[in-house]
């Protein structure tokens, strides 16, 4: 079998994740001193919106909770419009609570 005929799982997963990684740059879940956790997701460049950040960042919080058997409770959100100057971004607040 020839190799070449045959894309490398590794590099189409980091293609892949590259790509990604060009599309939004997402925190790391972090105590908020409230009993919350925070986090928040940024547009590389002026394209998208606001809302596509929040929703990265609600995935991360709610993968974060799930991996602790726990529900994900949204507290707030702040979210920031692309201008000139400034690409989308979404900080929220959440906890994880019993389901």
């Amino acid at each position: 079998m020839n190799p070449m005929k045959r894309p490398c799982p590794l590099l189409t997963f980091m293609l892949a994740g590259a790509w990604l990684a060009g599309c939004a740059s997402v925190t790391d879940v972090t105590p908020n001193g409230s009993g919350g956790y925070m986090v928040s997701a940024h547009g590389i460049d002026g394209n998208g919106s606001a809302g596509e950040q929040k929703a990265i960042a609600l995935r991360k919080a709610s993968d974060y909770c799930n991996a602790k058997a726990l529900q994900m409770e949204l507290v707030d959100s702040t979210l920031t419009d692309p201008k000139f100057g400034a690409a989308p971004a979404a900080i929220i607040n959440f906890r994880c609570k019993t389901p």
